[in-house]
């Protein structure tokens, strides 16, 4: 069923007693094989839902209330569309359950179903509202600059470097992401963090690029890949292909509502530095509460075993080879000219 046959989008009924199929799980592959996403992913990632609204009855007929945080692998075959997904926490919640362990054990049954991967739940009942945590990206903002544009289109030509200079490292972020649903057509409003080693990237073109969204319609899951692809694809004035680190070319690239392209097959990106950080910075963001899916589990044992000297900031990680002297100026260049205290790297949105 798509979309467009589903009652999404349309007036519904809501019911307050609880019922799984209220999910509706829409397929990934179509909107990724449109920006030359094959089934070998190029990152990774995890979707991270938050409710603020969750409620059940207990056994002994008092109403219970919880925030709930879901995490849902990027490489699962299905995002979860967010109205049903309202729905169905909304079902809960004239239904009886024995306990919040029980709540956050069938969500976690339904929506693993629904997505086709693993997926982890945390619930935080009242006695913790007060320790959540409610931070904004670091990173330098684009949104300082002042500029004109009239781009309401995303338009990666937007997107430019300075291919003649030293490589940098450095954070940037934007709140101006705005596309709209294409379930709904009402506005979904984002953020963008992008962390990135290479040529340094024109910063008002990208802010420009990411304004150009404003009257996109796609999933903001869909918009986040589209955006990484696209900025470590970017082209320069001069056509030169590749931001940072390009390793795969296309032969065309699908414009919104057009054809369906396919992109070259892509060697495999050997595992480095920056993707050690990125899954570090994973596991610190979910953090040791979690009730982990049985996928993610070792995945952050794993990455806990990481020796000390891997764990250090940029700034006192010990080179890998002696005779880098080349990449450790860089690096110290990067950090100097930038004054960024900290990094992170989100390679996927969400």
């Amino acid at each position: 069923m798509t979309p467009d046959q589903s009652p999404l989008g349309k007036p519904a009924a809501y019911t307050e007693q609880y019922d799984a199929s209220l999910l509706f799980p829409i397929p990934r592959a179509g909107a990724r094989e449109q920006i030359g996403i094959g089934a070998q992913l190029p990152f990774f990632g995890t979707d991270i839902w938050n409710a603020y609204e969750l409620s059940w009855i207990n056994a002994r007929g008092k109403p219970q209330i919880a925030i709930a945080t879901f995490f849902i692998p990027a490489d699962s075959p299905n995002i979860i569309e967010s109205k049903s997904f309202k729905l169905y926490l909304g079902s809960f919640a004239q239904t009886t359950f024995e306990s919040a362990e029980v709540v956050r054990d069938t969500i976690r049954r339904d929506v693993t179903a629904a997505s086709g991967a693993p997926v982890s739940v945390r619930l935080e009942q009242p006695g913790a509202f007060g320790k959540i945590a409610f931070e904004e990206f670091d990173g330098l903002s684009l949104d300082r600059l002042d500029l004109d544009t009239e781009i309401y289109h995303p338009e990666p030509t937007l997107l430019k470097a300075a291919f003649d200079e030293a490589p940098v490292e450095e954070t940037l972020i934007s709140n101006l992401l705005k596309s709209n649903c294409p379930v709904t057509g009402q506005p979904d409003w984002g953020s963008v963090q992008i962390h990135y080693v290479g040529p340094q990237i024109d910063q008002a073109g990208l802010l420009r690029y990411i304004i150009s969204y404003r009257n996109h319609t796609a999933f903001h899951e869909q918009c986040a890949e589209r955006i990484r692809g696209e900025v470590e694809i970017g082209r320069d004035a001069c056509g030169q292909p590749g931001l940072h680190g390009l390793h795969h070319a296309r032969e065309q690239r699908a414009r919104q509502g057009g054809q369906q392209h396919r992109e070259k097959p892509a060697p495999a990106r050997p595992h480095g530095k920056h993707d050690e950080r990125a899954e570090r910075d994973v596991a610190e963001h979910v953090g040791d509460d979690v009730e982990y899916g049985p996928v993610a589990r070792p995945r952050i044992a794993e990455i806990s075993e990481r020796t000390e000297a891997e764990r250090a900031p940029a700034g006192k990680r010990i080179p890998r080879a002696v005779d880098d002297q080349r990449g450790v100026k860089r690096e110290r260049l990067a950090r100097e000219r930038r004054g960024l205290a900290r990094h992170r790297l989100v390679d996927s949105a969400c």
